[in-house]
């Protein structure tokens, strides 16, 4: 109400400005009249003493005999001033027909402001094109996907590119190893087929943009659903880069296609698709984007950290996805495989503390036990010297574990794990855990 009436209030001070401004015009106007009116007589007594031969007198005296007349000085007169030529010139444009007109220009646009804005927008969606197209486009590219035509085979199975969007979460399989997830791709055969897809994808993605609602409060449904799949569709493809390795094992072109994945995610964020309020368990989220973005980062610098190679810009990588999990967090993403990621970085950057924690809330967090989760925290908590706690996590493990898990046997795993190396140093009055067992009595 009071934005209302402050807007009135200031409609009402322009009106009132522009009538004053009217009213001095006229009356400048009507003043300047009379010598408009006097110019012809003016003109046409110029033009007739041109027309006279010019005689010059040289004796001033003779000026009387001839009958011509001396001008007399006037005693009053004096030199225009420069204060004085700019009030001439002020008021001359202040009758300005261009400025009088600009400003009811002016005026007239403020008053009918939303009524502009809709020719506006009208114009543009000529050239945009109606956002129905945009969704029908997006729906016919998801159609071909599903009809089996970009399918990719990742570990002896097919996956389709539409299902990339929640391969990140694969993150937290007990099944799958943390370089599991990466596969291999014929590069120059697949990227031809890939390449359509994203050149459509463009031209939508351009649509959208290019959309006057785009920067709208509250957009048409129609502008948010077609939002929302192209969303989808652009953290499929970041994802798809985002784990795939060339098959020729080029640094550059993997390079190449992690700093693509992460542009696709980038673009996916910058729509700022109205998801309403994201969910731990929605892949159709800001905050799922984010978490992609930091799976991507870490899981690249983990793999290069795992062969000893390039660590300074390793643990850069690792840093930016530990800011892209606070983000995804923020935005209330939290999800247990998140955790498990988010731990792994706090490893790789040698926090241990934080590590266990993050690896303790995941396997609380999971719907499953996990021997996983419990060994991993339990190796954290013997790197951070907190003993008591390692062991009751790697008992924890050794229960769960019931042998189905080829990726770890727990027993024999901590027998040669490094992060145990002390524990198992400890033979001389062992620490143990609170049910009472050392670390020699818990891998028996």
């Amino acid at each position: 109400m009071r934005s209302d009436s402050a807007a009135n209030l200031l409609r009402s001070l322009l009106a009132a400005v522009f009538l004053f401004w009217m009213l001095c015009a006229c009356l400048e106007l009507a003043h300047a009249e009379g010598h408009f009116e006097a110019y012809p007589r003016v003109l046409e007594t110029t033009l007739a003493t041109a027309a006279r031969p010019i005689r010059v007198v040289d004796d001033e005296k003779e000026a009387p005999q001839r009958g011509q007349i001396k001008p007399k000085e006037d005693p009053g007169w004096r030199p225009e001033t420069f204060g004085q030529y700019l009030e001439k010139d002020a008021a001359d444009l202040f009758i300005s027909p261009t400025i009088i007109l600009a400003l009811m220009i002016g005026i007239l646009l403020y008053y009918f402001s939303d009524e502009t804005k809709g020719i506006f927008k009208s114009l543009q969606s000529v050239k945009v094109g109606p956002i129905e197209l945009v969704r029908t486009a997006i729906d016919e590219i998801k159609a071909e996907i599903t009809e089996g035509n970009l399918n990719f085979k990742v570990n002896d199975r097919n996956i389709a590119i539409s299902d990339f969007i929640a391969y990140p979460q694969s993150i937290g399989n007990e099944d799958v190893g943390i370089l599991g997830l990466f596969f291999r791709v014929n590069w120059q055969k697949e990227m031809v087929r890939l390449g359509i897809l994203e050149a459509r994808v463009a031209v939508q993605e351009d649509r959208i943009r290019s959309s006057p609602h785009f920067d709208d409060d509250s957009p048409s449904r129609d502008y948010v659903a077609a939002k929302i799949k192209l969303f989808s569709l652009l953290v499929c493809i970041g994802n798809f880069y985002g784990f795939a390795q060339p098959d020729n094992s080029d640094p550059e072109t993997e390079d190449m296609f992690t700093e693509t994945a992460l542009s696709y995610l980038q673009r996916a964020i910058n729509l700022r698709p109205s998801l309403g309020a994201d969910r731990a368990d929605s892949a159709a989220t800001l905050g799922y984007a984010y978490f992609c973005l930091a799976a991507i980062k870490g899981l690249c610098a983990h793999k290069r950290l795992s062969i000893d190679t390039e660590r300074h810009q390793s643990h850069s990588l690792v840093r930016a996805a530990l800011l892209d999990i606070r983000t995804a967090e923020i935005r209330g993403h939290f999800p247990p495989y998140q955790y498990h990621l988010k731990g792994l970085l706090f490893y790789d950057s040698e926090k241990f503390d934080a590590a266990a924690a993050a690896w303790n809330t995941a396997a609380r967090d999971l719907k499953y036990p996990s021997p996983r989760m419990n060994y991993n925290a339990a190796c954290c908590f013997s790197k951070a010297i907190k003993y008591t706690d390692a062991l009751d996590h790697l008992e924890t493990a050794v229960r769960l574990d019931d042998g189905s898990n080829q990726f770890l046997q727990v027993k024999e795993e901590a027998k040669k794990e490094a992060d145990f190396e002390i524990l198992r140093s400890m033979t001389e009055s062992p620490p143990k855990s609170k049910s009472g067992r050392t670390f020699s009595q818990i891998i028996e």
